[in-house]
């Protein structure tokens, strides 16, 4: 599956959803391999955390922007999630993948839509990372294989 493609649909299957004022800056890296995985469930993941990021920016500023990038890397292709939002705070980063875990403040819509999204990376052979730094928002990043080369 080309990865670009199904963010693209996966942020428009959002969208709807979403506050109008956000903006969502996709920067896909050009010739990505494609990938290895159920496009319905990555979808499901982009969705999430789309969500998620522009949850955790409401209120911060007229226009909450999230950042999606694509990118090749040793392993795969990482997709990353980048919000300037209120940001998790370090020691809460094992909690959120707690399906009980909730804290408006992490911009998660429910309590289980980290544990979903890490449930779907791990099925796919990936990690999912969270990076909080010490700037205002959260990284959540997944590398996913790339699919094997035809013989």
């Amino acid at each position: 599956v080309r990865l670009s493609s199904l963010v693209e649909r996966a942020i428009a299957t959002a969208r709807p959803t979403l506050d109008t004022r956000a903006k969502i800056e996709v920067d896909a890296e050009e010739g990505l391999a494609p990938i290895l995985c159920d496009p319905v469930q990555i979808e499901q993941l982009v969705v999430q955390l789309v969500r998620n990021a522009v949850d955790a920016s409401q209120g911060l500023s007229e226009m909450p922007e999230v950042f999606v990038r694509l990118r090749s890397v040793p392993h795969g292709t990482e997709l990353a999630v980048e919000d300037r939002g209120v940001g998790i705070d370090g020691t809460e980063v094992d909690e959120v993948f707690d399906p009980f875990f909730d804290d408006r403040r992490t911009g998660i819509e429910d309590g289980f839509g980290l544990p979903v999204c890490l449930r779907i990376a791990e099925r796919h052979g990936a990690e999912l990372r969270i990076e909080a730094e010490d700037r205002p928002g959260t990284r959540v990043s997944v590398v996913l294989p790339r699919a094997p080369l035809d013989s």
